[in-house]
């Protein structure tokens, strides 16, 4: 009797179906899609962007944090560093966006799609 019960618990299997790993898959790729379109934004379009752009409430605190501390800490014009790390920030948005977007569209090779992901 124990021995028909051992081999009951052995042959049953505890994986998923294929449909439920589809399933899971998919999500996780939907999941991802919309965490990096947000990344992508918040990064490109406001933050960089804010400090390329001196105008509105968040570029002019940007203005003068990088002209009255940042500059004068790292010892570069503050208006030099604000832009160059506006331009870093707003390329690292739009290429966030690009890649994402790009394999989920399946643009790209395969060599081209592991580098995407392995920096995004």
């Amino acid at each position: 009797s124990s021995s028909s019960s051992s081999s009951r618990c052995s042959s049953s299997k505890s994986s998923l179906n294929p449909t439920a790993m589809v399933t899971i898959f998919a999500i996780a790729e939907y999941l991802t899609i919309f965490l990096g379109t947000v990344l992508g934004l918040v990064q490109g379009c406001f933050g960089g962007f804010a400090k390329l752009v001196p105008c509105g409430l968040m570029g002019v605190k940007m203005s003068k944090g990088f002209t009255r501390v940042y500059g004068p800490f790292l010892g570069f014009p503050g208006t030099f560093l604000r832009i160059i790390i506006g331009l870093g920030e707003t390329s690292a948005g739009i290429c966030i966006m690009l890649g994402v977007w790009g394999d989920a569209l399946d643009l790209f090779d395969e060599d081209c799609r592991n580098l995407v992901r392995a920096l995004c």
